[in-house]
Parts: C-alpha cells; structure tokens; sequence
C-alpha cells in the first residue's frame, strides 16, 4: 500500500515537474528569440547608422588624421605635435574600421510577413533542441552546433534554412527518449535548473545591449523619428560642415605650434 502510494506520489511530482520544464522551455524559447531579434535589431540600425553617419565620421576623422601630420611634418622637433598626429591616425583607423566591420554584419530587414515566420520557426527551433534544455553531454553538444546554426540562419532572414533544420530536426532518432520515473525526475530537475541560468544570462546580455550607448542613439532616433524628424539626417549634415571646415583648413598654409 505504501508502495502504491509513492509511486503515485512520485508520478504526480514527475507530472508537475514536467509541466513546469515545458512552460520553461516555451518562455526559454521567447527568451532566445526576444534576444537574437534586438541583435538583428540593433545590427541593422547600426549598418544604417554608420552608412549615413559613420562613413562621414571616417572622412572627417582622416582630414583630422591629415592636418596633424601635417603639422608634425612642419614641427619635426615639437614632440605635442608629433603625439597628436599619431593620436589622430589611430582614431582615423579605428573609424574606418568599426565602419568596414558593420558593413560585413548580416543584418535581418524583411518584409513583415517574412519577419513573423521566420520569428515563429525560430521560436519552434529554440523550444525544441535548446542545448540548456537536455542534460547529457553529448545531445548537450549536439544543440549546442546546431543552436549556432539556427542564430545565423535567424540573423541573416534565412527561412528556408530555418525550415531546413526543422525537418532534420524532426527526423533526427535523437528527439527519441525514455527512462524510468526516478531518473526522470532527476534529470528534468537538472534541465529546470540549466534554464534558469540560461534565462538570468539573457536578461543580463539584454540588459547589457539596452544600456549601450548604440542603444541609446537608437531610442533617440526613434523619438525623432516619432515627431518627424529625421535624427541622422541632421546628424550627417552636421558632420559635413565639419569635413568642410577641415577641407578649408588642409588648404591653408601650415602654422607652427605656439610654444
């Protein structure tokens, strides 16, 4: 009788514990997808930013890298002179290449429609091969590549790769599993606990992304853009009559330093 009771007890918390993983595992899912899309998000506005912006700012940076060396040139034994020129360059060169580098970023822009399958089979594909989601170290590695493969699909608006992996997927003898109602316990207690640390690493990468300062101009420019104005378009026009104002300056005569 004891017996009966037990298994019946251990049934129910298996029960309970297996709703609770599956609930989990859904909000894991959203969680997941929650983040790759304000990558994408951001990784967009960024490659947008800095073909409007950004590519004035190398421009604007190399006449500023030009005039100091310039000047140096003209004040080899002026050791100022010498460091800002140095100084300018390297900004000149990080410029150019944060630019370069957000050109070569897969960024998602799709029409709506497109947008919402993708972002439903990417939720499917999270939900069910979720590397946190299993607890054996092989099938643990498994996810793990294959996880990786659906963030670069899902950030370069593959759909019909998503949907590629999806099937193989389903096919896959691995999705096959079962074991007795002890092991299993342990076992989703494990999956339970991998999650939760999984879930609290998304909330602070998210955190993290939402405090950037990309972020920041992001949220402004959607302000602006609120009220009608186009925030980047004023900036560029900005940062050209600066680049004007440096041309003028690289066509005058070099000055010696002051002492």
């Amino acid at each position: 009788m004891n017996l009966t009771i037990q298994s019946l007890s251990k049934e129910e918390e298996l029960a309970e514990k297996r709703r609770e993983l599956e609930a989990k595992t859904l909000l894991l899912a959203e969680r997941e997808l929650e983040l790759a899309s304000l990558r994408s998000e951001l990784a967009y506005f960024e490659r947008v930013y800095m073909k409007r912006v950004g590519r004035l700012y190398v421009e604007l940076d190399e006449l500023r890298a030009k005039i100091a060396w310039r000047r140096a040139r003209e004040n080899r034994k002026d050791e100022a002179a010498q460091e800002e020129a140095t100084a300018k360059n390297e900004q000149a060169w990080r410029s150019r290449e944060e630019y370069e580098r957000s050109q070569r970023m897969p960024v998602l822009d799709l029409p709506p429609e497109k947008a919402e399958d993708l972002k439903a089979v990417y939720r499917r594909l999270a939900k069910a091969c979720h590397p946190d989601a299993t607890v054996d170290p092989q099938e643990k590695e498994r996810r793990t590549r294959l996880m990786a493969d659906i963030n670069a699909a899902y950030a370069s608006g593959d759909l019909e790769k998503l949907l590629q992996l999806e099937q193989e997927l389903k096919s896959s003898p691995d999705t096959v599993s079962g074991e007795g109602i002890v092991a299993e316990l342990s076992r989703i207690s494990r999956q339970i606990t991998q999650i939760d640390r999984r879930l609290q690493e998304i909330v602070s990468e998210i955190d993290s992304l939402k405090s950037s300062p990309l972020w920041q101009l992001y949220q402004q420019a959607k302000s602006y853009e609120a009220r009608g104005v186009d925030m980047l378009a004023e900036l560029a026009d900005r940062v050209k009559k600066q680049i004007e104002e440096y041309k003028r300056q690289t066509e005058k005569p070099v000055q010696a330093r002051s002492r």
